[in-house]
């Protein structure tokens, strides 16, 4: 891929939540918020976010289907998937768990 490429499809990518996840993180307590924020974060800033190239617990059942990152000790987790998209790549958190 070519430099020039890379900068118009390089990190952060884009991130949506659907309205179920975003109200479970806001109900989290402030600490788990920010651990949540972190692993997030270092999703949408790998430089190829189709493959785990970032050392976080992150596996998915089906290759094309949907993805779970763990936080906090495995206590939480959230499922999301990739939006393939040609100009802006988008990562979708469909839900959030936190016990």
């Amino acid at each position: 891929m070519s430099d020039a490429h890379e900068a118009i499809l390089g990190p952060p990518w884009a991130v949506d939540f659907t309205l179920l996840a975003r109200e479970a993180r806001e109900g989290l307590p402030p600490h788990v918020q920010a651990m949540y924020d972190d692993v997030l974060f270092e999703i949408i800033t790998a430089r190829n976010p189709y493959v785990n190239d970032v050392a976080l617990p992150m596996r998915s059942s089906r290759p094309l289907g949907p993805h779970y990152a763990e936080f906090d000790g495995a206590r939480g987790w959230f499922e999301f998937t990739f939006v393939r998209r040609a100009v802006d790549p988008q990562i979708v958190v469909y839900e959030l768990f936190w016990q």
